[in-house]
């Protein structure tokens, strides 16, 4: 086994709510408040389906990664155990794709940070805001993993006490009788069929995606073989339970044929039901959420591409950490990259957002296949007794994700909206491939 790169002797451990509050700061931010119209749009009613499905099924593939992190800790992430348990050629392309999605998952907050703020300022243009919002999230990442950690531990809180309020809003709304109409239809749930339900899960899985940032931290816990596995299922099931609440209350008091692809649909609802306050209110929340989910997305990818480099897969400089154990040059490269949002922002001011989350959702979800088919090799190769921590049914839980997420690959480019994001993701894996054959 490999070494967990040397951290700075005062650089803050992470105790559980730590974990859980770093899983939340990157999980509650564009893909509930923003993105979630786009799977409604999909799936009509069914979204809500989608999004407790997706929540299981991501937090069960996450509990999967918990149990080889537990085994050996290490800050690599699922890129580490692919490569221990598939060969380096996976390693190389899961660790590379989790850096290219990781960059995208940085353009989507980035772009609707500068879309949200336009609604104050919108006569600013949007590549200057994504510009200063870029050079404001390095910073704080620079700061260390103590502010970083601090700044999501009450994130986290203020945004999932704004989905249960939102939620609880909903259902008491919902028991006391519309002013309008409920509008949910039962007969309606699957407009697009099922087609539509499968090819809307990227965007749902999107939205949990980020909790394999624990796995990331998990050699900077306080107790990683304890907390890791203990965090996965906090964060997970939690969000899970949230997501589906609010967007059951979403598809019962808003026609899904009106959920907004560019604005808050959670905002929608709001103003629908009379509360024309709620969109300065929730739009600053939703600013902060998505400044909140940049700063761990950064966390985590500069932390893979450093891994990367350490593994030989990468350029060496990279690797150099700071003496709080800040891998400060792949943050730079990483944030370097964020050019790309301010030059498609320039370009394609109206239609950018919707084609990076979509690309974003693609690739986030792509690394999924091969982490469960190292969660299978690893557990054929380590004795029972050597683990700490394991999910229990082996092997149907690890085959029951596996064919679902290979349902979803086949069933997106049968929908004509995600047909870009499929090539795009597909386009990506071969040029990874082919650097990985060409230079390593």
């Amino acid at each position: 086994m490999r070494k967990v790169r040397r951290r700075g002797a005062a650089e803050k451990k992470l105790s559980l709510a730590d974990l859980v509050a770093l899983a939340w700061g990157g999980m509650i931010g564009t893909g509930i408040f923003l993105a979630s119209g786009i799977p409604i749009h999909l799936a009509g009613p069914a979204a809500v389906l989608v999004y407790l499905y997706g929540g299981l099924l991501v937090t069960l593939v996450a509990s999967m990664l918990a149990e080889m992190t537990a085994y050996h800790p290490h800050d690599g992430g699922y890129s580490f155990y692919v490569q221990e348990y598939l060969g380096p050629f996976w390693g190389f392309l899961v660790g590379w794709n989790y850096w290219v999605s990781g960059v995208f998952t940085l353009l989507t907050e980035v772009i609707a940070a500068a879309l949200l703020t336009r609604w104050w300022l919108p006569s600013v243009p949007l590549w200057l805001l994504v510009l200063a919002y870029s050079l404001l999230v390095v910073g704080i990442n620079l700061l260390g993993l103590k502010s970083l950690s601090l700044f999501e531990d009450w994130m986290a809180f203020v945004k999932a006490a704004a989905l249960a309020l939102f939620a609880l809003w909903g259902f008491i709304t919902l028991l006391r009788g519309f002013s309008g109409e409920v509008v949910l239809e039962w007969r309606t749930v699957f407009p697009q069929g099922w087609r539509g339900v499968l090819a809307s899960f990227p965007v749902a899985l999107f939205s949990y995606a980020a909790l394999s940032v624990v796995s990331l931290a998990a050699p900077q816990a306080e107790n990683p073989v304890r907390d890791v596995p203990r965090a996965v299922l906090l964060a997970g099931m939690g969000c899970t339970l949230l997501y589906s609440a609010c967007l059951l209350v979403m598809v019962c008091l808003l026609p899904y044929q009106e959920t907004p692809l560019n604005s808050s649909p959670l905002a929608a609802v709001l103003v629908k039901a009379g509360f024309s306050w709620a969109g300065n209110a929730l739009n600053a929340l939703i600013l902060v959420a998505v400044l909140s989910v940049m700063l761990t997305s950064l966390y985590g990818v500069s932390n893979m591409l450093a891994s990367l480099a350490e593994r030989g897969e990468a350029p060496a400089f990279l690797a150099a950490v700071d003496s709080r154990g800040i891998p400060y040059r792949a943050v730079w490269l990483t944030v370097a990259f964020l050019a790309l949002g301010i030059f498609l922002s320039y370009l394609l001011p109206r239609q950018v957002f919707g084609l990076v989350v979509s690309s974003a959702s693609f690739l986030s979800f792509l690394n999924w296949v091969p982490t469960v088919i190292a969660y299978l090799a690893f557990r054929r190769q380590v004795p029972l007794a050597r683990l700490p921590f394991r999910v229990p049914g082996f092997p149907y839980p690890a085959v029951l994700a596996l064919l679902s997420l290979l349902a979803v690959i086949v069933a997106v480019p049968l929908v004509p909206s995600q047909l870009p994001a499929f090539c795009l993701g597909l386009g990506i894996a071969l040029l990874l491939s082919l650097g990985y054959f060409l230079f390593h």
